[in-house]
């Protein structure tokens, strides 16, 4: 049996290991040059209510994941405004050790390699080609992709957002890099503090945000 993930997130990785200790083949196409996507940005973790998920997932048997996040972690059961016991695995050493995991258990991880169609054998996927128009053939493939490309490109039906059309918001995130990080203290303390505020209030002023510009650090003066 070969299994095809398509998609090398959370979900995605999560999914290959599962597929692996079941005895699968597994090949994990990723369409970037690291694994884990949007979990190399936060690197939050058993917060709230996924405290108690993740002690289920190490109880049903998946625990090398976040055995893994453990030894990864910088900070542990703190807490911060809307956010319980939470633990703060560090974004710079994750991904490398979530990818050792998975090529320890003898699953392929190949990066750069995004999927841009599929072959079909009546209802069956049989195949999903990538960019460069490579074939790579499977018995089961597994959308992780995140907006569900793979199941649009085989031609499932796709329903997004509520009936009204209305999604929930994303979460704005972001890094920041080349900045000058003396002068950034200072907005970064006010931006804090308009983060309490709304926390406390439950509403955010436009009004008093603040705008923050951080120069290049060519431009810092010596």
């Amino acid at each position: 049996m070969k299994v095809i993930v398509v998609g090398g997130g959370w979900a995605g990785s999560g999914a290959a290991i599962a597929a692996r200790d079941a005895g699968a083949e597994v090949t994990v196409l990723e369409r970037t040059d690291m694994l884990l996507g949007t979990g190399l940005v936060g690197g939050i973790m058993r917060n709230n209510g996924r405290f108690t998920a993740t002690e289920e997932m190490i109880a049903l048997g998946g625990n090398e994941i976040f055995e893994t996040i453990d030894q990864n972690c910088r900070h542990r059961n703190i807490e911060f405004p809307g956010h319980k016991h939470a633990s703060l695995y560090d974004i710079a050493l994750i991904e490398p050790a979530i990818r050792r995991l998975l090529v320890s258990k003898g699953i392929e991880v190949r990066l750069q390699a995004r999927v841009k169609e599929v072959e079909m054998d009546g209802d069956k996927m049989t195949a999903v080609i990538l960019s460069d128009d490579e074939k790579i053939v499977g018995d089961v493939f597994i959308d992780a992709t995140g907006d569900g490309d793979v199941a649009a490109f085989a031609g499932c039906q796709i329903e997004k957002g509520r009936e009204d059309g209305l999604m929930q918001p994303v979460t704005l995130e972001f890094t920041l890099d080349n900045g000058d990080t003396v002068n950034i203290s200072r907005p970064y303390r006010q931006i804090t503090r308009s983060y309490y505020a709304s926390y406390v209030t439950g509403r955010y002023d436009r009004d008093g945000a603040q705008t923050v510009t951080a120069r290049p650090r060519e431009e810092q003066p010596l």
